[in-house]
């Protein structure tokens, strides 16, 4: 008789996210080895510390923090991060372990510090390895407990294996790894400063040149890093930078593609030596020391007054005929090591009810779906794709009309939009660019942003997916070619009218879009007031105006969605629409107080439902 199956363990990885891809790196190492360890039982899902979202800690088996310089006080502000997630967990009876976490000081007389301290302290908390100062967790964080405290190496250290990545030298070119120009200073390392920065770079590049190697700058992701960085390369005068990277694989790659590099970043350094390329770090912080102590070449950390052109090329040119130790499979291993013991004597499956059996149908990924926990509402057709791909079955896209009265998507005509987008700022924003000029643009440089053809492919090679279509309050002169423009493009892949449905703010906008005979499902706007009083006129006009158009969705964000709101609509036989929530909660609790649809920022239907369902 063959046995059931195991159930699979839902896994809560607590990460950094942010655009320094270091701490991508970190985490995507760290699944990687929690994928190794459990295989297919293994359901991994990302939360961003700072996201103040903790409710959803109570569907999960297990939290586990992802690494990185966590257990710290005086540089940012994750100690309050750790200690309501921690907090919650304990309420949850939801095991938690540290994962590799970098140990950066302890003061028994700063409240913040003790803040983290109790977190540590608390019975959810079942161990912790440390990558750095594991002696420090012992003696003074957690002197008087017997919890599991192990050091290890940095989960970065797997990055070959995690993307799948080799080091090539074979351009035979040195990266210059750049940081912040403030990142010392920032440290207590007053000297180092702005001024300090651009020399040392900018002599150490030329050192290189006349020693016969050829050299580029490169940066993490950070866009205080890409600032600096152009400025380096500006006050060199000559030379090149690699763009900047988007995806943590891009960065292990433009990485991988260096002979050696000098680096201000420490994860520059870490994934250089999983590719076996030879790096030098600068120490900014004891991290970076601590780091190369266990690498085997303590002096290839750079100390304040060994900040020098002369130093650092002398340095890397012996790193590079030296070469990398790599680390031993054993010493590799300890972090997978730790991680497995915590996962097989703490975790277990909960038992869970499936409660909301048809969020793909009743999340909606808002502006076609926020990137990567970093941006929302980019109105990215690659997004919508992926999230297509992944189950996602319910689309916005935020429509406006170009000048000359095209379709496209994005979420209104801004300066901050057409700055992402690069282009220029016309004269009469409210109108902003021609067809021509928006088409082919990207975001960041990097994010194409798509017109609205672009969302209707997709959407016509999924189905069973339905799209939204918010086109704000076209200026009025531009409405019907608007409108004539999402018909005919509709129309053109055959999208039957019963997957589409419309948002419009208007009466007279209503009656425009009947006339161009496409008969979608209709959603009207409740827009927000300041005051209580106001926002109960305001729902009461839109009420109406649903009454006489005979219209049954209103669509409001979640700040207008009360209790009175949810009461009058559902008196009136009207469902509400909900959008902007950036909690899965709160997005859950809308559902459960009677809204139709809801659409969060970041998270997606399918990130959702994997949470909440089994």
């Amino acid at each position: 008789m063959s046995k059931a199956p195991k159930k699979r363990l839902k896994i809560l990885l607590v990460c950094i996210i942010n655009k320094n891809l270091g701490d991508t790196v970190i985490a995507d190492c760290t699944e990687f080895l929690i994928k190794k360890i459990l295989g297919d039982r293994a359901q991994v899902l990302r939360y961003s510390i700072n996201c103040h979202d903790t409710m959803q800690i109570q569907y999960a088996d297990a939290v586990i923090f992802a690494g990185g310089g966590l257990i710290k006080f005086k540089a940012e502000e994750f100690y309050l991060d750790i200690s309501e997630i921690c907090q919650a967990a304990q309420e949850y009876d939801v095991p938690v372990f540290f994962n590799a976490v970098g140990i950066e000081g302890f003061d028994e007389n700063d409240e913040r510090c003790l803040v983290l301290k109790k977190a540590l302290e608390l019975d959810c908390v079942k161990g912790l390895s440390a990558r750095d100062d594991a002696e420090l967790l012992r003696e003074k964080w957690l002197k008087d407990h017997s919890k599991r405290i192990t050091e290890v190496l940095d989960p970065a250290v797997w990055a070959a294996q995690t993307y799948g990545i080799e080091g090539n030298s074979s351009e035979q070119v040195i990266g210059l790894g750049i940081a912040r120009d403030r990142l010392f200073s920032d440290y207590g390392i007053e000297d180092i400063d702005r001024s300090f920065l651009l020399d040392y770079w900018k002599y150490t590049a030329l050192l290189l040149e006349k020693r016969g190697h050829r050299w580029k700058l490169f940066t993490n992701g950070l866009d205080s890093d890409e600032r600096f960085a152009d400025e380096v390369l500006e006050y060199i005068g000559h030379g090149e930078k690699l763009p900047q990277p988007v995806y943590a694989r891009e960065l292990c790659r433009n990485i991988g593609g260096f002979s050696g590099i000098i680096a201000q970043r420490m994860h520059s350094t870490i994934i250089a030596c999983s590719l076996g390329v030879p790096a030098v770090g600068l120490v900014w912080n004891d991290k970076v020391r601590f780091w190369f102590e266990k690498t085997g070449f303590p002096e290839r950390a750079l100390q304040k007054d060994q900040l020098t052109a002369q130093i650092s090329v002398d340095t890397l040119e012996k790193a590079l005929e030296q070469g990398v130790k790599q680390f031993g499979y054993f010493k590799r291993r300890a972090c997978e090591k730790e991680l497995a013991a915590f996962l097989k004597k703490y975790v277990q499956p909960r038992e869970r009810q499936v409660r909301y059996p048809d969020l793909r149908y009743r999340v909606i990924e808002t502006g076609l779906g926020g990137v990567a926990m970093k941006y929302k509402a980019l109105n990215c057709s690659d997004e919508m794709a992926r999230r297509a791909m992944e189950g996602c079955r319910l689309f916005e896209a935020d429509v406006r009309a170009t000048c000359d009265g095209r379709a496209v998507c994005i979420n209104g005509w801004s300066e901050k939009n057409l700055k992402m987008l690069g282009l220029d700022i016309p004269e009469n924003i409210k109108n902003g660019v021609s067809f021509k000029e928006f088409e082919g643009s990207l975001y960041k440089e990097h994010y194409p942003a798509a017109t609205f053809e672009d969302a209707v492919k997709v959407i016509s090679k999924y189905t069973k997916s339905q799209l939204v279509i918010d086109v704000g309050k076209p200026p009025k002169e531009l409405t019907q070619s608007l409108f004539e423009d999402i018909c005919s493009i509709l129309r053109h892949f055959l999208i039957e009218e019963s997957r589409v449905m419309i948002r419009l703010q208007r009466e007279g906008d209503v009656q425009l879009w009947r006339q161009c005979g496409y008969g979608c499902r209709e959603i009207y706007f409740l827009p927000d007031a300041k005051t209580e009083e106001e926002q109960k006129a305001a729902l009461s006009k839109a009420v109406k105006s649903c009454q006489k158009l005979g219209i049954d969705l209103i669509s409001m964000s979640f700040s207008a969605f009360t209790d009175d709101t949810a009461h009058m609509l559902q008196n009136n036989g009207i469902k509400p629409v909900v959008f902007s929530f950036h909690k899965t909660a709160d997005l859950l609790q809308a559902l459960d107080k009677g809204a139709y649809m809801a659409g969060s920022f970041y998270y997606s239907a399918a990130y959702i439902s994997s949470l909440v369902n089994d």
